[in-house]
């Protein structure tokens, strides 16, 4: 024997929320959207990340500008 639902096929308005699918919920005015429990909002622009760890040069461009400063020095 299946199981029985009550409610119409995804998405459909449910109180003050509009179910997407299971576990997934959106506010009414797209403010908010809870998945699996955890909610999210709408955020005004992309923030940018910082690279987490600083990459040292790699050793060959940090030899290649030694030698060149040195050659710039010697005709100064």
């Amino acid at each position: 024997m299946t199981a029985q639902t009550n409610h119409p096929s995804y998405p459909y308005t449910d109180g003050d929320v509009t179910v997407l699918g299971p576990e997934i919920f959106a506010s009414l005015d797209g403010e908010v959207i809870s998945w699996k429990g955890e909610n999210y909002t709408r955020q005004s622009a992309p923030t940018a990340m910082a690279d987490p760890k600083p990459r040292p040069k790699p050793p060959f461009l940090a030899r290649a500008l030694y030698a060149a400063a040195n050659w710039i020095a010697a005709r100064a």
